[in-house]
């Protein structure tokens, strides 16, 4: 998959966390968090790489993917999932 085909991206993400709660929580990210988040974690990528493949400092991306951890993590114990 390449890092710009954007609904294999949104798909993939989706369908690798069987719990819906997390689904629905990675379904709600933005596009280029999706993005970093796949790239990262499933095509083993790194920050550097995703920069510049995505035309953004190494820093941005960093955040990019702490933020959409956070938002999943957040969302997913506000939603009454467990520790």
């Amino acid at each position: 998959t390449r890092i710009n085909d954007k609904d294999a991206i949104s798909y993939s993400l989706e369908i690798v966390f069987e719990d819906k709660k997390i689904m629905k929580i990675v379904k709600a990210l933005t596009l280029k968090e999706k993005l970093v988040l796949f790239s990262y974690y499933l095509e083993n990528n790194t920050d550097q790489k995703i920069a510049k493949v995505l035309n953004s400092k190494t820093d941005t991306i960093k955040k990019i993917r702490q933020r959409a951890l956070k938002k999943i993590k957040d969302n997913y114990y506000k939603n009454g999932g467990s520790k």
